[in-house]
């Protein structure tokens, strides 16, 4: 179990009880129904609608939730590393299978699912090679992974975003953070462990945080100090008592190849 996942439970375990979170996560609903029918084949939906589908880092069950509105019929399991994550999605989503694990995905079988989903969860993972290589055994052949995460388009913006966020883990109060993946290296990995690899479009994530903690004023310290076409470029806004910025939220779908 690494120290980053062990950071981010923790941290998402407080941070769920937070209003202001709750809010913003249900802003990206929307965001979910459009991503996960580019997934699930058109064959697997119109013949049965009968898949399982593993969501890895699920939290209190958003994309669970999600998936069962969209496909009633196929079986979804969640997993996170919080146990007070899992006992609350149990709660929320009542007709999902949910269980406290890692990121290693040791307690599934060979072939387990035909899909996987993780959300704003793979950049807390810092082996993400033993990661795919986990999903890859617990995917039947040619089975699906969508990864909806923060995706830089080029290596060098993913290289600012990673060492503003960076800043924020280094302050001691941050939420376990590892570092995000541009659009080649996601090429890059994903050859390395048999899949091939397509992008979704992207959507806009707006993020307001406020200046009351070390970790926030960290990360804002840090983004004043980035190349002002990069500040542009996320239409940073600077104020007062917060700070804002727009992330583009993308989809990376690996595919198991056989």
């Amino acid at each position: 179990m690494s120290n980053n996942a062990e950071t981010s439970g923790n941290y998402y375990s407080k941070e769920f009880e937070s209003e202001t979170l709750a809010f913003r996560i249900d802003q990206h609903d929307k965001d979910l129904l459009f991503r996960i029918p580019d997934l699930v084949s058109l064959t697997a939906y119109m013949f049965s609608g009968n898949f399982s589908i593993l969501d890895i880092g699920c939290g209190v069950g958003k994309v669970p939730s999600a998936i069962k509105h969209l496909y009633s019929r196929s079986k979804i399991c969640g997993i996170d590393i919080s146990q007070p994550n899992i006992e609350k999605a149990r709660v929320l989503v009542p007709d999902v299978e949910f269980s406290q694990s890692n990121e290693m995905l040791e307690a599934f079988e060979l072939n387990s699912f035909d899909y996987a989903t993780c959300r704003m969860s793979f950049h807390h993972y810092s082996n993400i090679r033993k990661h795919l290589a986990a999903v890859r055994r617990i995917l039947k052949p040619f089975g699906q992974y969508l990864i909806m995460d923060i995706i830089p388009e080029n290596k060098e913006d993913c290289g600012i975003f990673n060492d503003v966020f960076l800043s924020g883990e280094r302050s001691g109060n941050g939420d376990g953070h590892y570092r995000f993946y541009s659009k080649d290296e996601y090429r890059e990995i994903a050859e390395e462990n048999k899949y091939d690899v397509r992008f979704q479009g992207y959507s806009p994530l707006w993020v307001t945080w406020p200046k009351d903690g070390n970790y926030f004023r960290v990360i804002s310290e840090s983004l004043l100090q980035t190349p002002i076409e990069f500040r542009d470029k996320i239409f940073f806004k600077n104020d007062q008592n917060s700070f804002q910025f727009l992330m583009l939220l993308g989809g990376a779908i690996l595919r198991r190849l056989d």
